[in-house]
């Protein structure tokens, strides 16, 4: 592949992931229902006020709205609320919160890296103890793995 080609690739998955964007923003406005005025910074703080609303039932955000600056620093924004891309940015870290993915069950708890080495180095152990001369696929090394103790017997790791 050209180097023209891939940078003609690579533009058009940024147009696409920006489409997205722009899309699923659009889809935060209709569902609390701010409408669009064509002012962006009006438009984004309405928006991230009625989602701070919503997200922060306890907190006077009606009475108050200028409460809503609080919320950059909990949001992790350098941001003080004085351009639209702050409210941009904050709109987004908080549909972050509200549409989050739900893990399948079945799913390995993240952040136990304990067990990701013990998994690596059992992965590592299947290759170096191999007895042919190129290394095993993923997909071999783990079926390997599986007629092996503990995983055998399905047991936990």
């Amino acid at each position: 592949m050209s180097f023209e080609e891939f940078s003609r690739l690579q533009t058009e998955e940024i147009v696409r992931i920006g489409s997205k964007i722009v899309e699923r923003i659009e889809q935060l406005f209709r569902l609390y229902c701010v409408t669009r005025t064509g002012d962006d910074f009006c438009d984004f703080k309405s928006l991230a006020l009625e989602m701070a609303i919503e997200l922060f039932p306890d907190f006077r955000f009606k009475a108050d709205p200028d409460l809503l600056e609080l919320l950059f620093p909990l949001y992790g924004l350098l941001a003080n609320g004085t351009c639209v891309f702050d409210y941009q940015l904050l709109v987004t870290r908080m549909a972050d919160s509200c549409f989050s993915i739900k893990k399948q069950p079945n799913q390995s708890k993240p952040g136990n890296q304990l067990v990701l080495l013990w998994l690596l180095a059992d992965v590592e152990a299947v290759q170096l103890g191999r007895k042919r001369p190129r290394p095993y696929s993923d997909r071999e090394a783990i079926k390997k793995l599986m007629g092996e103790e503990p995983f055998k017997r399905g047991g936990e790791v």
